[in-house]
């Protein structure tokens, strides 16, 4: 099933006049994979706005550290094309290559960054419109991904990411470190924590909470009234098309 994901991110420069307002995007698919024996992925964009939409698309690379992320430029995925133009009700596409020289083992992963180029006035010469920047994950499997752990679009793989869980204290505060023991990123969103007595759920994070890359760890602020001895079962979303949350094993 095709998805679209409708994102106002928030403006690199401030308004000016409310006619010169920002163009708005659709773009779709929303999850992007190079998936092994493949070569690229493909990115539609359509301006669903009233002014034309110059943009211009890189691709950072993506590593996590002590709960933190980390971006860079990189020249291992190449962007045909990095810059492109869509009127009003147009839409077009962008292509991200694998470079021949890259043979990665392991997941890889990047973040694809699409900002609008701005625009001079042409009645106010002195002012810009409003800049948007949207945000997707690209993720490129190594020969050494298992297939089974291999997401195709908004498919659900056959195995779920191999995350584990356990209460600790980090930078002073008590909280749940999520670990990502296995060979592919996971993506969270409606944690939930359980506790012995099987009583309602407590609601740690509604929505998208982040991504795990494989031997990285996450930290999930909780309430300091939170007892490790009193909850149990650590739930979540892996994706968008599970039905319900999935318990995840505790460390």
């Amino acid at each position: 099933m095709k998805r679209c994901l409708y994102l106002l991110m928030l403006p690199l420069f401030f308004i000016i006049p409310a006619a010169l307002g920002a163009v708005n995007l659709a773009l779709w698919p929303v999850n992007q994979h190079i998936n092994t024996g493949e070569s690229s992925s493909l990115l539609w964009l359509k301006n669903t706005g009233g002014n034309n939409s110059n943009l211009s698309i890189r691709v950072l690379s993506w590593k996590q550290n002590q709960g933190n992320n980390y971006f860079e430029d990189q020249e291992e995925i190449n962007i045909v094309p990095p810059v492109l133009g869509i009127m009003p009700g147009d839409k077009a596409f962008v292509r991200f290559f694998v470079s021949p020289a890259l043979h990665p083992t392991d997941e890889r992963a990047y973040r694809i960054i699409v900002d609008e180029v701005p625009q001079l006035s042409s009645t106010n010469s002195d002012k810009v419109v409003l800049r948007m920047r949207y945000v997707l994950p690209l993720f490129i499997a190594g020969s050494l991904t298992p297939p089974a752990f291999q997401q195709k679009g908004d498919a659900l793989p056959e195995r779920y990411p191999q995350v584990r869980w356990e209460m600790t204290r980090y930078k002073g505060a008590q909280v749940i470190a999520l670990h990502n023991i296995g060979p592919v990123h996971a993506r969270l969103s409606d944690i939930t924590l359980q506790n012995a007595r099987d009583e309602k759920p407590l609601a740690l994070h509604q929505g998208l909470f982040g991504y795990v890359l494989p031997g990285a760890t996450l930290y999930l602020p909780i309430p300091p009234t939170v007892k490790s001895e009193a909850y149990q079962t650590l739930s979540a979303r892996f994706f968008d098309g599970d039905s319900k949350t999935v318990a995840i094993p505790h460390e």
